[in-house]
């Protein structure tokens, strides 16, 4: 968790960018607050490490775009207010710009996004690619039919010049700021209060009964891109074990302390790591398998891990059973990999777990595929359409 002075600062930094995304993506002040204090709010308690300035800003951009997008797929959203109706344009923009806003505004939100992070933020297209998890040409295929969208004046430099000064109006009014801070401390000072009885409860439950509750899994969760590597949770929501079923699974579980966190919060840090974000810039795809035998339990976890993942393009999201963590264990691979070996040798009974072992999720859909004559298209790795035999639920669609 971070303290109260890390919060002033990255607000200080990222208010006005936060801002203006989320006027991009909802269009009205009442959810663009919300969201924004929500952003800073996922900040304070991320345990989420970061290599430097640019790669923490990428991170609020990424989690802002992905709170934006998952109000507006929200049943209660999506089913009152189209959206064409909630524009709602900052006071302070300029007279001669507020046409810009309206006319960016008026675009799909795709290209919205590359136009924003191209022209005010400074992006280069490689750059977007890895924040959007977008291919490079994607990116330029975007900004080209955004400028066409905009007609033949957008290639007058005074157009780009009134689409940054019109953004520049967009600011996070200090109101909001202070608003934001006040609220992140609250739920900062009520978590170190938690974390406290959180600790004396686990001392009373291991001197008392031995250790033996707090020390025995009842759910786990796997992680699977190339890395591959397995969680092992509590009943009280900790994390107990940490596997690596790898050898890039085994570094990962060593750069990274997740041992006793919520594992909601190993899982953000996990995400996070260098060696699961390089695979997902490169656009491989990330399988995460909850198991777990009580359902209520399983559902509640799913939304977490839901939460955690985002709505990045190739996630895929899964609930199973104890027994599926069991078998794959027994066969030497973590739960998500295992299923798909499984999908895999239903397809060619010659396979075997150490055949797919050092694959990434990417490479054994693709070995699926051209076994069952049926090629999955990039389009299909990117929408977060999953195959995968016990798969129970699936998530990750990029509209």
């Amino acid at each position: 968790m971070r303290s109260e002075q890390e919060a002033a600062r990255a607000i200080d930094l990222y208010a006005d960018m936060v801002r203006r995304l989320c006027l991009i993506h909802l269009k009205n002040q009442a959810d663009s607050e919300d969201i924004f204090q929500n952003v800073f709010m996922k900040y304070v308690l991320s345990t989420a490490a970061f290599e430097n300035e640019e790669h923490e800003k990428a991170w609020f951009i990424r989690v802002t775009l992905n709170a934006c997008r998952d109000l507006l797929r929200s049943f209660f959203r999506t089913h009152t207010v189209p959206l064409e109706e909630l524009v709602d344009l900052p006071a302070q923009a300029p007279p001669d710009t507020r046409w810009v806003l309206e006319a960016v505004l008026g675009l799909p939100e795709k290209y919205r996004d590359v136009l924003y992070l191209h022209y005010f933020e400074g992006y280069t297209a490689p750059e977007m690619g890895k924040i959007l998890h977008k291919n490079t040409n994607t990116v330029y295929s975007l900004l080209t039919r955004a400028k066409n969208r905009c007609g033949k004046s957008w290639e007058v430099t005074e157009m780009v010049d009134r689409l940054q000064n019109a953004f520049a109006a967009v600011k996070a009014e200090e109101s909001l700021k202070e608003k934001t801070l006040a609220a992140v401390s609250r739920r900062a000072g009520k978590r170190r209060a938690a974390s406290l009885l959180w600790a004396a409860a686990c001392l009373a439950v291991f001197l008392g009964l031995g250790g033996g509750l707090f020390f025995t899994p009842v759910s786990a969760i796997s992680v699977d891109i190339n890395p591959s590597l397995e969680l092992s949770i509590n009943r009280f929501d900790r994390v107990i074990g940490v596997e690596g079923y790898n050898e890039y699974g085994k570094k990962v579980a060593q750069s990274v302390s997740l041992l006793f966190a919520d594992y909601s919060q190993a899982l953000d840090t996990l995400l996070a790591s260098e060696g699961i974000r390089d695979c997902l810039e490169r656009g491989e795809a990330l399988s995460i398998f909850v198991a777990c035998d009580d359902p209520k339990r399983s559902g509640e976890m799913l939304k977490k891990v839901e939460t955690s993942a985002g709505s990045g393009r190739g996630v895929h999201c899964q609930t199973g059973n104890m027994a599926d963590s069991a078998a794959a264990h027994e066969a030497g691979l973590s739960c998500g990999k295992y299923l798909a070996f499984l999908e895999l040798q239903s397809l060619d009974s010659s396979v075997t777990p150490e055949d797919v072992q050092g694959l990434t999720m990417r490479e054994i859909r693709q070995w699926i595929a051209e076994l069952s004559g049926e090629p999955v298209s990039e389009q299909d790795y990117e929408t977060g359409h999953g195959h995968g035999k016990g798969c129970r639920h699936h998530h990750g669609q990029d509209t």
